[in-house]
């Protein structure tokens, strides 16, 4: 007979939630060392879309963050999957809106690259970084610019973005909308009065 830790992870995978139920109220969500204190389990039900086992476990006290991780945490598959519900859960209880998988992206840019305005608000509303790069040195912020969503650009604003920040050439927000040739844009930008004096809008 296979292991409880065997066990549990293959209900989770499989997505079977009774058997889930069963073994947690079971043994309790501390029972094996493999799963982290919930944290494995609670990581591949969220990417692979079983929220009902998710806020189960998140119920039964499963931990959100873990320092160590190298990879997705249970708050960036939720954020690429764009589940604003089970991303405001997993802030609620404590995950951290600052982590970063190894691409260096942080959940913030995952929501950007997702087109997942909403998500970007809430992010930004539990502390998650506006202004900060990944491994490929890309802002949120400049990234959004770059694909012309002014929704995006929007939230980060409203949320705020820095409107004077610099991309890794120096290059300001306001420059880079007008390289782009986006009108609506560089009117949002506008709007929250970038600095004129800068010497890169200075070249606009």
């Amino acid at each position: 007979m296979a292991t409880v830790s065997a066990q549990m992870i293959d209900a989770v995978s499989e997505g079977n939630l009774e058997k889930v139920k069963d073994l947690v109220n079971t043994y309790g969500i501390h029972c094996c060392q493999a799963w982290d204190y919930g944290y494995v389990l609670l990581q591949s039900a969220i990417c692979n879309r079983f929220n009902e086992i998710a806020c189960f476990l998140l119920t039964k006290g499963s931990k959100v963050k873990n320092k160590y991780s190298e990879d997705q945490t249970p708050l960036h598959c939720a954020v690429q999957n764009g589940d604003v519900e089970l991303v405001q859960m997993l802030l609620d209880n404590g995950a951290d809106a600052a982590a970063r998988n190894r691409k260096n992206d942080t959940p913030l840019h995952i929501a950007v690259k997702q087109r997942h305005a909403p998500i970007c608000k809430l992010l930004s509303q539990y502390g998650a970084p506006l202004d900060v790069l990944n491994s490929q040195r890309q802002l949120p912020f400049f990234f959004a610019i770059t694909k012309g969503w002014k929704d995006i650009v929007t939230a980060l604003l409203e949320s705020g973005a820095d409107v004077n920040s610099e991309d890794k050439k120096w290059n300001s927000v306001l420059y880079t909308a007008v390289t782009k040739g986006d009108v609506d844009i560089i009117k949002e930008i506008l709007r929250f009065k970038p600095a004129i004096e800068n010497e890169s809008n200075k070249k606009v």
